[in-house]
């Protein structure tokens, strides 16, 4: 079995200057069964045990077939062919090319994207009546990304195989592009869209350890049955370093236009600005994002019977601090964020946290996790507020666990309580016939996913192999492989590297162990607990609170759902109702939202 190692240089993780890190190791390959002897068996010196019991007879195997496995399938001219000996030469240099092709192929993307993988090219032997043999190498892959923390921990779909990135046009590459849709019951159905191009500007050096980057954002969201939308394009220049707590700046200009619904009445909002950004890593997958900036919005809002049309310009001032984190020991995900928006007139305050974890309901059955996720958030304003920048409730366009630390959507503070028995802005104060939002709010929100065995693959497969360590009570699992190349060999061998470039046996074995404390408990989930595949129930709770020091209202809502992933994309529905608090004649309301997470 053949494994690699690879990262690229990228906020929160840095390996010797983004260097690609390659260890294999060759295992025992599984039993076969007791077939004849190949019709033309090798000489002596040839017979490598390749794929051969204990009652064969002497001489290398002859091969019926070579078989890869995923996606690669007939991409290779590989060095053993059909009608060869099977020996361990030919074998091993099989492996090694399927090995080399895949991180080559991966290295593009990888360097664009932040990520980090592993790979096992597995090998096994189907034995046919004449005694021939099928070689079958299966590539086996783990992604993790050194961007979004919470990616590597929280149920997002994920590939199982390794991909030919070679064979994805360049402008898809370049693009990394993500596409989704949602229902909304105020809204309706809604379509989006984002492109994230990246130029890289300056490569860190031996002599330079930094690097620059430029990269944009470009998202759209567009409703098909009602008036709301969103569009946003976003420029911005980072530089990055890989030691020490202080990790980057960033400076950025944004543009938003977008429409949305106010009870009955329209909210368009033009803005543009500019923020500047820092972040800190405060230990191994901690890190601190402090982020001020500066811009101009136009407010129009519809006139009502009795309400009067408004045009506003105001200036803004903007801070965002968010701490994220997949703390120890507890492990899954914890981000918690402040924002604080000073406007001609008024001014406001935001607080969210949230925490996620996948508990394993048993030991002895990985990928087998209830899934749990808490969300706390209150607000608060002063000043004369207008009613477009009063807090409203009811479902909400950011994933706040789940979208990017420095996206758009994150950059925003949020409109008021998330209460998905809603539509987006429907939970108000007042009555059906005249409401307005608040100027304070709070909520808690809580979602178990439960698992169901028979609806869901684990994305490495908890099978045996043929190999055994000194010690162990028999055969290693697949899982158990390839945690033990992060957690020995890999560390090993980063320390051997970073000895070769130069730094002492303490300074090299340092950064190692500060390397892999960072990549750990990352693929210790991915190798261990994701799913490739999975339908998971949904129970939801929402409780809430909106008030403006004169009124004040409190909604309780339970709800039931499903959630899908499949490879690349992730499909949540369902159906929240209130059971306590006013409904403005609706009890509940639908939801429902597919993102493609990755198209390659």
């Amino acid at each position: 079995m053949t494994f690699v190692v690879q990262a690229a240089a990228c906020c929160g993780l840095w390996i010797a200057g983004g260097v690609a890190l390659t260890t294999s190791a060759q295992e025992t390959p599984p039993p076969v069964t007791n077939v004849d002897a190949s019709e033309n068996p090798a000489p002596p010196d040839e017979d490598s045990g390749v794929c051969k019991s204990a009652d064969d007879p002497p001489g290398a195997l002859r091969v019926h077939s070579v078989i890869v496995e995923g996606r690669w399938k007939g991409k290779l001219d590989l060095p053993l062919k059909a009608g060869d000996l099977l020996t361990e030469p030919k074998a091993s240099a099989s492996e090694r090319m399927l090995l080399q092709a895949i991180s080559e192929s991966s290295a593009s993307y990888f360097n664009s994207a932040g990520a980090l993988h592993v790979i096992k090219v597995a090998v096994d032997c189907h034995r046919l009546p004449d005694g021939t043999v099928d070689f079958i190498l299966t590539p086996r892959y783990v992604g993790l990304s050194v961007v979004r923390l919470g990616d590597n921990v929280l149920p997002i779909a994920r590939w199982r195989e390794p991909k030919p990135f070679k064979e994805v046009p360049t402008i898809v590459k370049k693009l990394l592009p993500s596409l989704g849709a949602g229902f909304d019951d105020v809204a309706g159905t809604e379509l989006s869209a984002a492109v994230h191009p990246a130029w890289k500007l300056k490569r860190p050096t031996a002599d330079s350890p930094t690097e620059q980057d430029l990269t944009a954002e470009l998202s759209a969201t567009h409703s098909i049955d009602e008036d709301p939308y969103s569009d946003a394009a976003k420029l911005a220049w980072s530089w990055r370093k890989g030691e020490g707590k202080f990790r980057s700046v960033t400076l950025a200009a944004r543009y938003s236009t977008e429409r949305e619904l106010l009870d009955d009445r329209t909210h368009d909002n033009d803005s543009g600005g500019a923020n500047a950004g820092v972040m800190f890593k405060l230990r191994p997958n901690t890190r601190l994002f402090v982020d001020a900036g500066y811009g101009k919005e136009h407010d129009e809002l519809s006139a009502t019977a009795t309400e009067a049309a408004t045009d506003e310009r105001v200036d803004e001032a903007t801070m965002r601090v968010l701490y994220e984190s997949i703390p120890r020991p507890a492990l899954g995900f914890l981000r918690a964020s402040l924002w604080a928006n000073d406007s001609s007139g008024y001014g406001q305050v935001v607080a969210r946290a949230a925490y996620a974890k996948e508990w394993r309901l048993r030991d002895d059955r990985p990928n087998h996790n209830l899934g749990i996720e808490v969300t706390l958030g209150a607000g608060d304003s002063w000043g004369d507020v207008p009613e477009h920048a009063r807090f409203h409730g009811g479902s909400q366009e950011q994933r706040f666990l789940y979208d990017g630390a420095t996206s758009t959507s994150m950059l925003d503070s949020p409109g008021g309580p998330m209460l998905r028995s809603f539509g987006e802005n429907a939970a108000r104060l007042g009555d059906a016939s005249a409401g307005f939002g608040g100027t304070r709010f709070w909520h808690l929100n809580v979602d178990l996913a439960i698992p169901i065995s028979r609806w869901s693959m684990p994305l490495i497969p908890n099978e045996s192999t043929d190999v055994e360590l000194p010690g162990s009570d028999g055969p290693l699992t697949i899982k158990q492989m390839m945690t033990n190349q992060v957690d020995k060999t890999g560390r090993n061998f980063l320390q051997t590297i970073l000895e070769n470039r130069g730094l002492s046996i303490e300074e090299a074995s340092r950064q190692a162990d500060d390397i892999m404390a960072e990549v750990q408990p990352a693929a210790h989930f991915v190798i261990n607990d994701a799913n490739v595949f999975s339908v998971k129930p949904m129970l939801m709770l929402d409780v809430a609170g909106l008030s403006d020091g004169n009124q004040s209202e409190t909604w309780a809502a339970v709800g039931l759902g499903v959630q899908v992933m499949v490879v690349t994309a992730k499909f949540e529905a369902g159906y929240s109702q209130t059971i306590s608090g006013p409904t403005f004649g609706s009890r509940g309301a639908p939801f429902a939202r597919l993102v493609f997470q990755r198209l390659f």
